[in-house]
């Protein structure tokens, strides 16, 4: 059921009807190294993706609010306008081309309140663009965070796995010692043989976790050119 789930999971991802599944050749260290050549791993966390994306929205909203202002300034049109004439009698200079230059300057003195409102609703925005930045990034702090203590379990998981491993084994061995001479039978050497085995496919999954755990901790602090 947790694989189905998995799978379902997978296919929501890729916005497939069909469920997907990892192909059974997938090379972690390949993927590794592959991830570590396309993005780089960041002290800070400021350098995130996604908290530079929030800090580009409180940019977006300032320069908004601040654009409103500029409505309160004055405003200056100005017009030229060149005309040819095939008759000179017509045009008070008594010649065939005339040319008039205008200008307009422009000063709202009152619009009912509409550019503070403005000014306040965008202002809001602001702050809403604010609260959200610091909510990111206290985000990726945490997920960095969790993705380190990740691979500093992980690492411990696999040396427990790597020590019953060995254990497994050496006590195979003196098994078999006392096997020779009697001591115990065959059946004490299928059980112990079956926990090695289990050991070391228990081994091989707590490689896997802390395999992973290194991609995951390494994206949490990637940033990526794509």
């Amino acid at each position: 059921e947790r694989l189905r789930r998995s799978y379902e999971s997978f296919r929501l991802a890729l916005g497939s009807r069909e469920p997907w599944g990892v192909a059974g050749d997938l090379d972690l260290a390949a993927l590794q190294e592959g991830l570590t050549s396309v993005c780089r791993a960041a002290a800070d966390p400021e350098t995130r993706p996604d908290v530079r994306a929030a800090r580009a929205d409180v940019t977006v909203a300032e320069r908004r609010q601040d654009a409103v202002g500029y409505a309160y300034l004055p405003t200056l049109n100005a017009t030229t306008e060149a005309k040819y004439w095939t008759s000179r009698d017509v045009t008070p200079n008594q010649l065939p081309v005339t040319w008039t230059v205008g200008a307009q300057l422009s000063f709202q003195i009152y619009d009912g309140g509409a550019r503070q409102s403005e000014s306040l609703r965008l202002g809001s925005q602001v702050d809403l663009a604010r609260e959200q930045l610091e909510e990111t990034r206290g985000q990726a702090r945490v997920d960095v965070e969790r993705a380190l203590r990740g691979v500093t379990v992980a690492e411990a998981t696999w040396r427990v796995a790597v020590e019953t491993r060995d254990f497994a084994v050496e006590t195979m061995g003196l098994l078999r010692e006392q096997f020779r001479i009697g001591e115990v039978t065959s059946f004490d050497l299928v059980a112990q043989a079956r926990r090695v085995r289990e050991a070391e496919a228990d081994l091989t999954i707590k490689e896997f976790e802390l395999l992973r755990a290194r991609l995951a901790a390494f994206v949490a602090r990637a940033s990526c050119q794509l």
